[in-house]
């Protein structure tokens, strides 16, 4: 996939509701179900939350998914209007911004230049949110349909089109949200999203991301330019999420042939990807590919490179007295990157007074399978047989390893009889150069409702987090010379 897209000199990118859910809004479903709540309440007075839920149930499971849009639509009314983005949002819309996935758009322009279009079918502002507030080389510009005077994609603008309407988190609406089966229907007739779509479909290769396919819209358009000579495409599914814990191999293996097998007639390749935080590299990738041509190396064999220098320098270099001497070097360095970020959070206004805190260093194994604590602030490791990897998995125990599959910063409360840490907060990083690196973990002996590491507003936990990531980088970057 990487190199079919990067040899091509345009791409069209179809953005679905995963790349809204990596920001924690809710998903198409979970927002009609909040509609459902909200209707049952005020114009049907359930007010009795059990009584709701099997309301909700009864309409959920009596109706297509889109029919139960039309039941909160009936009877939300004109009302329906102010509805959908308090549900979208809530209180607190400036809460949510773009995720990893998204922020690779911007990269992706960047390698492609006029040559890229987006479209989505999420009503959010994440994907213009990600090219910034307007102050960098490319504005994303948000389009919905005829009668809009948007700037075309251009050398200082990418256009964003909307194709289910635009409801910004400041309050800006454009179009026409589409939500139930009426509103389908309409899209049926009108169809202005058939143009773009269509077009993207015939003369680009296109690459779905954070689309389950199930959309009405975008099933009729890829039925529609199917079939021998057309353009190939691809769609890239993660695993994560989608199992039950338990589930045998071979029927992960048999659903994914099954599901490949089904695409494959409407020229779209599905790839399958194990975590989200691989579907934001994979689009690292292409822009990669796209911008060093011939002289791109593949990112296992670049992972594989990275680590065995950082192994070879900083983690088992030859000899007990030398891995001693790494061991103290790695500590050393991690409570100075400890400090600069806390530095950082106090120059801000929030000091974390007496609370107590460390850090550890997690590192992914060069075959992206494991992750390794391989450096502690609160503590040396003396003997390389206690360093126990740590199998990368969605449901595992360890909060760097969870934060790992989601690409994203994870808090959380620990209630460990053995652990006196009781909160920790797990962050992602790369290399400079953009490989996936590992995780940093900060721990606290306060409880989630003291700790500073739940506590900071969101500009000094955006310092904090930039400020322990530089560190690391360098750390990982300067050999370890014995001495």
């Amino acid at each position: 996939m990487v190199k079919t897209l990067s040899r091509s000199p345009t791409l069209s990118v179809i953005v679905g509701a995963g790349v809204s859910a990596e920001a924690r809004l809710p998903v198409w479903r979970r927002l009609v179900e909040d509609l459902l709540d909200r209707a049952a309440e005020e114009r049907l007075e359930l007010t009795e939350t059990a009584h709701r839920a099997a309301w909700k149930a009864q309409i959920l499971s009596g109706e297509s998914p889109l029919g139960a849009a039309a039941v909160a639509e009936a009877l939300a009314g004109d009302d329906l209007r102010e509805w959908i983005p308090e549900a979208l949002y809530g209180e607190a819309p400036e809460r949510f911004q773009p995720g990893p996935i998204a922020q690779q758009l911007p990269v992706l322009r960047e390698a492609f230049g006029t040559g890229l279009t987006l479209l989505t079918t999420n009503y959010d502002d994440l994907v213009e949110a990600a090219f910034g507030a307007g102050d960098g080389p490319v504005a994303a510009v948000p389009y919905t349909g005829p009668g809009d005077d948007a700037p075309p994609t251009g050398e200082r603008h990418q256009r964003v089109v909307h194709l289910h309407g635009f409801l910004a988190r400041d309050g800006r609406r454009a179009g026409d949200v589409v939500l139930t089966e009426g509103d389908y229907q309409t899209v049926a007739t009108q169809d202005w999203q058939a143009a773009h779509v269509g077009h993207a479909l015939m003369e680009t290769p296109c690459l779905f991301i954070g689309s389950s396919l199930t959309d009405p819209n975008l099933l009729r358009y890829l039925h529609r330019h199917r079939g021998e000579g057309a353009v190939r495409h691809f769609a890239i599914f993660t695993r994560q999420d989608a199992y039950e814990p338990g589930t045998p191999a071979e029927v992960v293996r048999a659903r994914e042939m099954a599901l490949k097998e089904r695409w494959r007639s409407s020229n779209l390749e599905i790839v399958f990807v194990d975590h989200y935080a691989e579907i934001a590299q994979a689009l690292a990738e292409v822009a990669r590919a796209k911008r060093e041509d011939d002289a791109y190396v593949p990112l296992p064999e670049r992972l594989a490179a990275w680590h065995q220098r950082v192994s070879d320098e900083l983690l088992l270099p030859d000899g007990p007295e030398a891995f001693a001497e790494a061991q103290e070097y790695l500590h050393e360095a991690l409570r100075i990157a400890l400090d600069v970020a806390l530095s950082q959070a106090r120059d801000l206004g929030h000091d974390h007074g007496d609370e107590v805190l460390a850090a550890a260093l997690f590192l992914l194994d060069e075959s992206g399978s494991t992750l390794t604590n391989w450096a502690t602030t609160d503590r040396v490791h003396r003997d390389q047989a206690t360093i126990e990897a740590i199998p990368i998995g969605e449901r595992s125990s360890w909060a760097a390893v969870r934060a790992f599959c989601r690409g994203v910063a994870l808090g959380e409360p620990r209630d460990v009889y053995a652990s006196r840490w009781k909160y920790i907060r797990a962050l992602p990083f790369s290399t400079a150069d953009g490989l996936p690196a590992g995780v940093i973990t900060v721990a606290s002996l306060r409880a989630k409702e003291t700790t500073m590491l739940d506590g900071m507003p969101d500009p000094v936990e955006a310092a904090f987090d930039d400020a322990l990531r530089a560190v690391v980088r360098d750390i990982l970057t300067l050999p370890f010379e014995s001495t």
